[in-house]
């Protein structure tokens, strides 16, 4: 072995940034960092409950009501969009309150958030929202 080359030059001894690791406390188990700043975001992007169910309130006031289904035309949904919607409409606690109410309340949001360039883009048509 020459006497200039170093003698931690080996590759067992040299390591990458993203080979540092810290250990755990009272672990064997190397932790990266980026496992580390994983757990710490959980634990601050938590929610309580309390406020789960004030988030869930206010959806359901604003979507989840019956409304007057007029002249009925079908629209087709894919199934587990379908599933999906009769699983809210049960856990919303409203009574009679189907997929196609949701469906209603949501396109009637979009169409007031976007009806003025709606209209702008129809404005050659004889078609107005």
């Amino acid at each position: 072995m020459p006497k200039d080359a170093p003698p931690s030059d080996s590759e067992s001894e040299r390591k990458t940034s993203s080979e540092v690791m810290t250990t755990g406390n009272n672990s064997d188990i190397p932790i990266t960092a980026e496992q580390t700043d994983a757990v710490e975001q959980s634990k601050k992007s938590r929610i309580s409950a309390k406020k789960v169910d004030a988030d869930f309130e206010e959806l359901s006031r604003k979507y989840f009501r019956i409304v007057s289904l007029g002249e009925k035309k079908p629209v087709f949904l894919p199934l587990e969009l379908r599933d999906s919607l009769e699983k809210l409409a049960r856990v919303s606690g409203v009574p009679n309150l189907a997929p196609s109410h949701i469906v209603i309340n949501i396109l009637k949001a979009f169409f007031d958030d976007n009806r003025e360039l709606i209209n702008r883009k129809l404005s050659g048509e004889k078609l107005r929202i």
